[in-house]
Order: structure tokens, then C-alpha cells, then sequence
């Protein structure tokens, strides 16, 4: 199973546009995940598409990811990470301070979070959408100008579910 450092790495610090729209080619399928790339129509990056199966349940990763201010604890090269503004139990805007490595500078993003979950159908979709101009970039760092996630989590068995 893929680390979870390994998956923030790659759905929340890339800055890219993750969709389930078609015309994607698949780059790499190693260790059970599966990276697919197509250009995109907002950005000079590519959007990129992850697939893997992960252990555990749809509440606790629902759990996980509603505790931004713990994202330090597990994500990787986070340095700061907190919730700056409570929507509703479901839905907040959180910052994130990402260390990169020299000679380039660190980054950071505010982005709105929301997660719906289905418990009938063991299905969770988390939206997270940055937002450049909630304040001001902090001294030193390099507002990270675009991040548009949608993850789709489906339960496969009591103790594993598929994200894509």
C-alpha cells in the first residue's frame, strides 16, 4: 500500500487539476498506483490522475483530512499547516506552508476544503479548490497560483477503499 506522505505529495502540493473527465494517457502504473497526465485547459501543467487502493475506511480518512492542523504531522514537506476559517462541519479553508527544496523557494496555498460523504453508499468526494487571493502571500514564499482537487473514494471492504 502507497505511504500517505506519498499521496499528499502528489493530489495537494502539484498545484494541478484532478478530474475524472476522459483523454488521459497513463504514465506510470507501479506499486498499485496508477499516474495519468492530459494537458490542461487552465494551466501550462499537465492535470494529473491518481488511482490506488489505500487501508482503512472512508470516516477515518474523512477524519484525516478534516484535521488540517495536524497536516504537519504526516504530509509531506509541510511546514505549517492550520484551519484559518470554518465554514461548516464539513467545510473549511485551511493554509499550508510547503518546504522546497534549494534553490527554489517555499511555497504556500489557502484552499477551501469540502467533503461529502455517503453512507449508505460507503462513498466520500473531497473538493479542495485553492484560492491565491484569500491573503497575502507570506514573506519569502511563492503563493501557489492554482490547486483544483476532486478525489472520488469508494469502500472496497470493511478496512479498504479505492481512491481516484
Amino acid at each position: 500500500m502507497p505511504r500517505p506522505s506519498i499521496i499528499v505529495l502528489v493530489l495537494f502540493f502539484c498545484g494541478y487539476s484532478l478530474s475524472a473527465q476522459n483523454n488521459w494517457e497513463q504514465k506510470k502504473n507501479k506499486d498499485g498506483i496508477k499516474i495519468s497526465t492530459r494537458p490542461s485547459t487552465r494551466s501550462a501543467f499537465n492535470d494529473i490522475k491518481v488511482e490506488m487502493d489505500l487501508p482503512g475506511n472512508i470516516y477515518q480518512l474523512a477524519s484525516i483530512l478534516m484535521d488540517a492542523d495536524q497536516y504537519v504531522q504526516w504530509s509531506y514537506s509541510v511546514e505549517k499547516s492550520k484551519i484559518v476559517k470554518k465554514i461548516n462541519p464539513s467545510s473549511f479553508v485551511y493554509y499550508m506552508e510547503v518546504n522546497a527544496p534549494w534553490p527554489v523557494t517555499n511555497r504556500d496555498l489557502y484552499a477551501e476544503l469540502n467533503i461529502s460523504m455517503d453512507t449508505v453508499g460507503h462513498t466520500l468526494k473531497v473538493y479542495t479548490k485553492g484560492n491565491k487571493d484569500f491573503r497575502p502571500p507570506g514573506n519569502d514564499l511563492v503563493r501557489i497560483p492554482y490547486s483544483n482537487s476532486t478525489w472520488s473514494v469508494s469502500t472496497v471492504s470493511g478496512n479498504a477503499m479505492h481512491l481516484s
